[in-house]
């Protein structure tokens, strides 16, 4: 939601709602950084890791320009870990629901 936001208001040439937008989903980027379990997950959460990095720096790059591209890739990443993580929560019920 706030990349893109971000991204039509970079479109737009608002400049404010812009940084605020991407500072917002930086936050967001970081707290789950923050959550990574590298002791039990370390495969998992290293490759985790090094996405997020790489999301950082592209919502960086956005806010230091008027390109879009980075914060069009960078959601594009973003929804489509979000899909990954909807299929794989709906896999383990219907294992655990034996559907």
């Amino acid at each position: 939601r706030f990349l893109r936001t971000a991204i039509e208001a970079s479109k737009k040439g608002l400049l404010a709602p812009k940084c605020e937008n991407i500072t917002r989903a930086q936050k967001i980027i970081s707290e789950l950084r923050a959550t990574l379990n590298f002791e039990s997950g370390q495969e998992i959460a290293r490759g985790l890791d090094t996405l997020y990095a790489f999301i950082t720096r592209r919502l960086v790059e956005g806010i230091a320009s008027n390109d879009t591209n980075g914060l069009e890739e960078a959601l594009k990443l973003l929804e489509d870990l979000n899909q990954s993580w909807e299929k794989a929560v709906a896999e383990l019920r219907s294992v655990s629901t034996g559907i």
